[in-house]
């Protein structure tokens, strides 16, 4: 997980409030990405950060606008 620590600690030092994990191996279920997330939301929390975690979900969308570009 040497690559995810890299994210997060990107994300933790630059003020990141919202982190989606997306793009895994096909061959992971539903349970290995929820133990990916929950390590992710681990990570996060023992940082004492408020970052949020989530996995991206096909067919889910994010609409971002100015308030999300000014960090409202």
């Amino acid at each position: 997980m040497a690559a995810s620590t890299t994210l997060f600690r990107l994300a933790l030092d630059n003020g990141v409030k919202r982190l989606f994990l997306f793009h895994h191996d096909p061959a992971h279920d539903d349970r290995s990405i929820s133990n990916m997330l929950m390590h992710a939301r681990e990570v996060a929390q023992k940082d004492g950060s408020n970052l949020r975690v989530d996995a991206a979900r096909e067919g889910e969308q994010l609409v971002l606008g100015p308030r999300a570009i000014n960090g409202m």
